[in-house]
């Protein structure tokens, strides 16, 4: 059974684990879509605890080649790519 997730929910979730990583729970609400992660002090390190967190509560997987910088610039190219992988993960029997 999967579960379908708004978009609006998944960018709140992004949201409030980019403000917990960088400890400043208080930032979330302040984010846009255009956000980047490298202007709030959100290094490789940790871009990859993000997209643990992200696969552990979405139930997806992103492969080696998607482990980019590009792919997780900023809030609005997560959401986007996340919301891409939820929709396919709901297509499947």
């Amino acid at each position: 059974m999967s579960l379908t997730y708004e978009q609006q929910e998944v960018e709140r979730f992004v949201k409030e684990r980019m403000a917990d990583l960088i400890s400043r729970p208080e930032l979330a609400a302040e984010f846009k879509e255009d956000t980047a992660l490298e202007e709030v002090g959100i290094d490789s390190v940790l871009m990859v605890s993000l997209m643990v967190q992200l696969e552990q509560k979405f139930d997806i997987f992103y492969e080696d080649d998607e482990l980019t910088s590009d792919n997780f610039a900023t809030v609005g190219i997560i959401v986007e790519r996340l919301m891409k992988k939820l929709s396919v993960a709901e297509a499947r029997p």
